[in-house]
């Protein structure tokens, strides 16, 4: 289905079934503590794959991401919001996970969108 209009995605969303939104299991205080934790219990267990044919288990994932997360630290300020410009793919991902670890809220930006639409996405 493509959404040509903001009234399309809003009819799409109300169309989800309640139970969809419901809210997040109680120990779960966070989405990078739930891959953790479904990483810990699924290990070996595929955690995610792209077009590309990337294809990466949580124990793989929560490594990646891990790593990625303490490169990241020493380049990332106190802002709490961090801006990614990257494909949809499993590295996508895992740089979503791993500013995630780090307390911080992933702003996806469209890769293949203008400079002027990514200024404006910015400020």
């Amino acid at each position: 289905m493509s959404l040509q209009a903001p009234s399309q995605a809003r009819q799409a969303v109300s169309l989800v079934p309640d139970n969809v939104l419901a809210p997040l299991p109680s120990g779960w205080t966070s989405l990078a503590r739930a891959f953790v934790q479904s990483a810990r219990t699924y290990r070996q267990k595929t955690a995610m794959t792209d077009s590309l044919g990337t294809t990466l288990t949580y124990s793989e994932t929560l490594l990646r991401a891990v790593g990625l997360a303490r490169a990241l630290s020493k380049k990332l300020g106190e802002a709490p919001n961090v801006g990614l410009m990257v494909p949809p793919s499993v590295p996508s991902a895992v740089a979503n996970i791993a500013v995630a670890l780090l307390g911080k809220v992933t702003v996806n930006l469209n890769y293949s969108a203008s400079q002027e639409l990514v200024d404006s996405s910015i400020r």
